[in-house]
C-alpha cells in the first residue's frame, strides 16, 4: 500500500479582495507533532490535521464563522489523497467583508497553495526479509530477484549464498511462494521488518 504525506514543511500566501491568508503545511506523525505545529506557528488561528487517513482529524474555525474556516482546511488534506498532515491558515483582514462563501474559497486557496509549496510524496511500502540459500539455488532465483523488482541491501558470499532483499508489499507473498517452489521448499525467507521508500 501507497502512503502519501507532505514533503516538506512550507508555507505560501493567498489574497483576496485585500486579505491576505497564510497557509502554513507540514508533515506530521501524531496528534502531538499536530499540536505542536499549530502552536508553534499561530495557536489562535485556524487550522486542522488529518492523520492515519482520517483516524484523527480535528479542525478550528478559529472565530470565524462555521464552517467557512477549518472545515474548508481538512477537506483539502481529505480531498487531497494524503495523510499526516497539519494546515495553519492565518488571516490579516483587508477591511472588505468576504461573506461565508468568500471565506470559504479563500481559505481553500490558502491551505492548497500551501500544500502545493509543501509538495505531495508518494512512499511505497516495502517488505523487508532475509534468505540463506546454496549458490545453485542463488542461480535458480536470481531471475526472479530480478522479476519482481526485488532491491538487494547485502549479500555475503560464505559457504552458503546470505541475501538481505526489500520487496514491495503487494508482490511479497507472490515472490515467496515463487522461491519455495523453486527451491522445493528448502529456502527459508524471515522476515525481518517493513519500510516505506519514496516512489
Amino acid at each position: 500500500m501507497d502512503y502519501i504525506t507532505l514533503e516538506k514543511e512550507a508555507s505560501a500566501e493567498f489574497i483576496e479582495r485585500k486579505s491576505i491568508f497564510t497557509g502554513y503545511a507540514a508533515p506530521v506523525k501524531t496528534e502531538e507533532e499536530a499540536i505542536a505545529f499549530v502552536k508553534r506557528i499561530s495557536p489562535n488561528s485556524v487550522y486542522a490535521y488529518y492523520i492515519d487517513w482520517g483516524r484523527i482529524a480535528r479542525y478550528s474555525d478559529a472565530g470565524e464563522p462555521h464552517g467557512t474556516a477549518g472545515l474548508p482546511v481538512l477537506e483539502i488534506m481529505r480531498k487531497g489523497g494524503f495523510t499526516d498532515a497539519a494546515i495553519v491558515v492565518t488571516r490579516y483582514f483587508g477591511g472588505i467583508l468576504l461573506g461565508a462563501g468568500g471565506l470559504v474559497r479563500a481559505f481553500s486557496a490558502a491551505a492548497k497553495v500551501a500544500v502545493d509549496a509543501a509538495g505531495v510524496v508518494t512512499y511505497t511500502s516495502y517488505i523487508e526479509f532475509n534468505l540463506t540459500c546454496t549458490y545453485a539455488e542463488h542461480q535458480k532465483i536470481k531471475t526472479d530477484i530480478i522479476k519482481y523488482e526485488t532491491i538487494q541491501d547485502d549479500i555475503k558470499y560464505t559457504d552458503s549464498v546470505e541475501l538481505k532483499l526489500a520487496i514491495k508489499e503487494e508482490k511479497f507473498d507472490e515472490f515467496a511462494n515463487r522461491v519455495s517452489e523453486l527451491s522445493a521448499g528448502r529456502i527459508k525467507i524471515i522476515i525481518t521488518g517493513k519500510r516505506f521508500d519514496k516512489k
